[in-house]
């Protein structure tokens, strides 16, 4: 692009405006010479720091918003900042951001809406809640399309304020007035399909439904890319993985296993970020793929043609409708098989994602298949492989009991405390008398949502000094180490723990799980079959609590001899799982090819 602008102000106008439509490369050149010609511009550290974070570079977004507010104060940079600090995890700072950015404009909804989200991840839910109820209040007053879209995006996330605290009905509410609010918003679309399917209330049928739905109303008028690759069964491939969550994260855990094992003389492993949060996990991530590009702040249909241009083969989603999704992006077809894996447990509701990988177990033939669009690829082992963190304790010693009491516990989300989990664990607490349970999550950081766990308890009739309930331990090591204080560990119903699970039986404490007729409720049943260990599944509430309390006074089921057990199972099999898994992309290689040459 030629650029025969001699002037600051029109340079800079000219790269907000080809900014504002997504041609960011050559925005940042009309910004950066705007720069040369006035230094002190205020505007260009702004504009250039905003850039930055869009494109996923919060580091190099700080010291240039900090220029520009030097030079001026600015809610929106203000505001701007506070985002840069809050995906580098420093949230202390970004609430203060926010504020600041308030305190000069206290209209200005984004440092209402982004302090709620910044204060939800660290658990402090109540506070959450307060300013999204602000924002959407404010929103809505004004009543313009850009407030309105606020509202909306408010409301859905207001919407996970209330799963947190286990209001899953006023959850539905804020979430159809969010759609209400921006039907056009596929983020929020998702957030709904997210809802329905990790709480359990919906009927499968409605789940599946809801989730074809959303491809209809969101991707209808895109136009697939042409995609034409060498159908050749047999040549070295080329597999792409798109995922939000290339950081710390549980996804993580269980790819570290493929990524590092994966033969790379015949699969070429290429990984499309969209976490503009990066840490240690994602650089160990980067160095064991082949190709690492960062999709942040690009377009669905700029990101499908850089796919397509990166000639991949097989297109793996890892995220499904979860936060930070690039679902729209598989509409364009950029790669001739599109699978999805790990992230999420129902439907894509895409018929442009040709498979599903999955288990046996998970999925029992007949049992599942008309609950996903996505044919079920079922693998020969169990679906996922994990990998202990590197600091990980040894197994404490078998918890001293002379005081007579059983400790149950669940270090599971509170999204998943349905009101079965509720119920069922109660039942547990009243079958063991002096029994009491351990609560470990971020929200329960919070004391409202302690004050609403023990109220919900209470109306189980269990007494609140039976219940101990904490945030999260930010040490991984002392997180782990804590699974000494229980002696069984409590699956949730209908969403069973996947992570969570895996931590509890590699520290030694035996996990109870109750089988359901979805994928989400027989997650739990894959990983303990697969270890063993199916005397520790019940197919019935009443056996779940039987079970509980049997299982609390085995201790051939705890400590470093189940430890031991659970390292000789397939879901500790790395080379294996890769080579499976491998197999399974080059099965599905294959089937496309034949359909081309059958062609």
């Amino acid at each position: 692009m030629g650029l025969n602008i001699a002037n600051a102000q029109e340079l800079l106008a000219r790269g907000i405006a080809l900014h504002q439509a997504g041609r960011l490369a050559e925005a940042e050149q009309c910004y950066r010479a705007a720069g040369r010609i006035n230094p002190e511009h205020p505007g260009v550290y702004g504009a250039l720091g905003v850039l930055a974070l869009q494109v996923g570079h919060p580091e190099k977004a700080e010291p240039l918003l900090r220029e520009a507010l030097q030079r001026g104060v600015d809610p929106h940079l203000w505001c701007t900042l506070g985002d840069v600090y809050a995906t580098l995890g420093r949230g202390d700072e970004a609430l203060k951001c926010y504020e600041d950015a308030r305190k000069l404009d206290p209209e200005w909804l984004p440092a209402y809406n982004n302090a709620a989200v910044t204060l939800l991840l660290a658990g402090r839910v109540a506070e959450a809640m307060a300013f999204y109820e602000m924002s959407i209040d404010k929103a809505i007053r004004r009543g313009d399309p850009a407030s309105l879209k606020v509202a909306g995006e408010a409301s859905s996330n207001l919407s996970e304020s209330c799963i947190q605290q286990g209001q899953y009905h006023r959850a539905r509410a804020h979430q159809l007035r969010a759609i209400e609010l921006c039907p056009r918003h596929a983020g929020i679309g998702s957030n709904l399909l997210r809802a329905m399917a990790c709480g359990g209330f919906d009927d499968p049928r409605e789940v599946f439904d809801a989730h074809q739905r959303w491809w209809q109303t969101y991707t209808a008028a895109i136009t697939p890319l042409p995609a034409r690759r060498d159908p050749d069964p047999d040549r070295p491939l080329r597999i792409g993985f798109v995922s939000p969550d290339f950081r710390y994260h549980s996804v993580a855990h269980f790819l570290f296993p493929l990524f590092e094992r994966h033969d790379p003389t015949r699969f070429a492993f290429h990984c499309y970020s969209e976490s503009a949060r990066e840490d240690d996990y994602t650089v160990r991530l980067a160095k064991s793929v082949d190709g690492w590009r960062k999709i942040v702040g690009k377009s669905d249909r700029d990101a499908a043609a850089l796919i397509d241009a990166d000639q991949i083969d097989v297109l793996v989603d890892l995220a499904g409708h979860t936060g930070g999704n690039r679902m729209p992006l598989f509409a364009y077809r950029a790669a001739p098989v599109q699978v999805t894996w790990l992230g999420y447990p129902a439907t894509t509701g895409g018929s442009v994602i040709d498979y599903r990988i999955t288990d046996a177990v998970a999925d029992p033939p007949g049992m599942t298949d008309d609950q996903f669009v996505e044919k079920l690829w079922r693998l020969d082992r169990p679906a996922w492989c994990f990998r202990p963190p590197a600091d990980v304790p040894a197994v404490a010693s078998l918890r001293d009991r002379s005081d007579g009491g059983l400790t149950f516990g669940s270090y599971n989300a509170a999204t998943k405390y349905s009101d079965a989990t509720v119920r069922m664990w109660a039942k547990v607490l009243h079958a063991a008398p002096g029994s009491r349970l351990i609560l470990k999550a971020v929200a329960l950081h919070d004391e409202e949502t302690r004050g609403l766990v023990r109220q919900r308890f209470a109306e189980q009739g269990i007494a609140a000094e039976r219940l101990i309930l904490r945030g999260p331990q930010p040490d991984v090591a002392e997180h782990l180490a804590s699974y000494g204080e229980i002696d069984v560990a409590l699956d949730t119903f209908p969403y069973h723990g996947t992570t969570t699970t895996c931590d509890a039986l590699w520290m030694g404490v035996p996990v109870v799980t109750l089988a359901g007729q979805t994928h989400l409720s027989r997650v739990g049943v894959s990983l303990l079959t697969a270890a063993g260990l199916e005397e520790l599944i019940a197919r019935s509430e009443e056996a779940f609590v039987e079970l509980a309390v049997r299982t609390a006074g085995r201790t051939d089921l705890r400590g470093a001899g189940l430890r031991e057990r659970v390292e000789k199972c397939p879901w500790r099999d790395e080379a294996g799982f890769a080579r499976d898994f491998q197999r399974a992309l080059r099965a599905m290689w294959r089937a496309w090819c034949g359909t081309v040459r059958g062609g």
